[in-house]
């Protein structure tokens, strides 16, 4: 596992454990569950570490009220009604649905990846012995 990820990253990006503000899917993600999820009468609309008193939930209102409480099946649609909103709101910058930006943006730095590399990326050789691993899988 360690030769594919060396062979296959070549970004790097510094974060910090339990801050937030240093991972760019944070900032994002909490605008989605603040903007989105919240909607919800049973989401706070932030996740289960969030420090405001108003992220917290009603125990006592959950409580008098857990037949209301959607199902697992329920809330995965819920879940994907709220994402499909998301996607399909307006970028706060743009104005165009952020599904739009996603699917039309372009990263001109990117590397292109060709076949041979695909190939040295899941496959590798050990050092110790003459075994083939190609996705975790010896030969």
């Amino acid at each position: 596992m360690v030769v594919f990820l060396t062979k296959f990253s070549h970004l790097a990006i510094k974060t910090q454990p339990y801050n937030g503000k240093s991972k760019t899917i944070e900032s994002a993600f909490g605008r989605f569950q603040t903007q989105f999820l919240a909607q919800e009468w049973n989401s706070t609309g932030q996740n289960i570490t969030a420090s405001k008193t108003s992220s917290h939930p009603n125990m006592e209102f959950i409580l008098a009220n857990t037949d209301k409480l959607p199902t697992l099946s329920e809330l995965k649609a819920i879940y994907l009604e709220k994402r499909t909103q998301w996607n399909q709101a307006p970028h706060y910058k743009t104005g165009k649905p952020k599904i739009d930006m996603y699917f039309e943006s372009i990263n001109p730095d990117a590397l292109k990846v060709i076949p041979f590399q695909i190939v040295d990326f899941f496959l590798d050789r050990t050092k110790s012995t003459n075994y083939l691993y190609i996705f975790g899988c010896e030969f």
